[in-house]
């Protein structure tokens, strides 16, 4: 029955909860919506995950509910909540505004990674503001993933909105962060001058123009001189 199922959710065994997920998303017995979003006050991320997915695949995942499930202590929570939000390639207001919060002090690397794949899929408007967030930060320079996945997103856009892309970077606190300075401005310069037309050296002078100091001048330097090794 569609209670044993859910019961199924909180099982030892993966392929238990897996296969409970499966069968009640493909019933969608609407009766179960509330003993389902009952589940998402849990700590521990199973069943959490569970019933978030049996909820998104019905089609009855709440505006409210995901803005909770935002603050989840579990990261892997958090993490999917997001995934799922911004699949569609579209993040509503509130939702967007609580994840740019969250990319500015979130501390799970999966986490970060998470925002900056979603943000790979998003308009050019919130995808640069998400990414900005999470450069602007000073930690993650070391980390193996985070650096080249936030110049991915900040990379997708140069072509058709470099305009959107150096504007997202004219703000004098953002070239003070280490990760800025080694991991996207060198990158940044060598993209637009290694393109080659007027309009791309252009975009170098003007990124050379927002560099408020010497160090900021010295890394778009270092990817410019990179671009004709």
């Amino acid at each position: 029955t569609s209670l044993q199922l859910l019961a199924l959710l909180n099982h030892d065994n993966l392929w238990h909860r897996q296969t409970a997920v499966r069968l009640l998303a493909q019933r969608a017995d609407l009766t179960l919506v509330p003993q389902l979003e009952t589940l998402l006050a849990q700590k521990n991320p199973h069943p959490v995950l569970e019933a978030l997915w049996v909820l998104h695949q019905m089609g009855e995942l709440r505006l409210e509910t995901v803005r909770q499930l935002l603050d989840h202590p579990a990261p892997e929570v958090r993490a999917w909540v997001i995934r799922l939000s911004g699949d569609d390639g579209d993040l509503e207001t509130e939702i967007f505004d609580q994840i740019k919060i969250l990319a500015s002090r979130e501390t799970n690397a999966e986490v970060q990674c998470q925002i900056l794949s979603s943000a790979s899929r998003l308009g050019y408007e919130q995808s640069l503001s998400l990414a900005r967030e999470i450069i602007a930060r000073p930690d993650h320079l070391e980390d193996p993933f985070i650096p080249l996945m936030a110049w991915h997103v900040v990379e997708a856009h140069c072509e058709k909105h470099p305009e959107a892309v150096i504007a997202t970077f004219d703000n004098p606190k953002l070239w003070s962060s280490p990760f800025f300075l080694n991991g996207i401005a060198p990158r940044l310069m060598r993209r637009f001058a290694e393109a080659g037309s007027r309009r791309n050296f252009l975009q170098c002078a003007r990124l050379l123009e927002l560099a408020p100091n010497g160090p900021g001048r010295a890394a778009l330097m270092k990817g410019f001189e990179k671009a004709f090794e």
